[in-house]
């Protein structure tokens, strides 16, 4: 008699396990909140000054180059179409100058975000650099 409550018993602890482990697909949550926007395009005007010529240079943003090439110059300037979100972004910037100098030079970044003010930093090196460049 006892053998048959035990497996009455097991059996009842059945159905609710069951519910627990075949469960359907969780919905989807209702108060998520949505991705924010992304920051639309903008005209930005990148403008690099060097110390030292002739130099080459090659500026990413997220990955894909943006701007490159060399110059017989010692400012090159150029605008470009990309998002500049409010929370700024980051660019890397690499390059160097064919020779070896006998002291460091240096290559300053100015970024003009459309109807905002300039931001510039600054790399130096003696012959190579890459560095990434956070403007806000």
């Amino acid at each position: 008699m006892r053998a048959v409550l035990v497996l009455a018993a097991l059996l009842l602890l059945l159905i609710p396990l069951l519910r627990l482990t075949q469960g359907t697909a969780a919905p989807a949550l209702a108060d998520a909140s949505p991705a924010e926007p992304r920051a639309k395009q903008a005209t930005v005007h990148l403008e690099l000054l060097s110390t030292r010529v002739p130099f080459h240079f090659e500026l990413r943003y997220l990955g894909k180059v943006i701007w490159q090439g060399e110059s017989m110059e010692a400012q090159v300037k150029k605008a470009v179409a990309m998002e500049f979100p409010k929370e700024g972004v980051d660019l890397e910037l690499k390059g160097g100058w064919r020779e070896d100098g006998a002291s460091v030079a240096a290559v300053k970044l100015t970024v003009i975000p459309s109807d905002q003010q300039p931001r510039e930093k600054s790399v130096w090196a003696q012959k190579e650099f890459d560095e990434v460049l956070t403007f806000q």
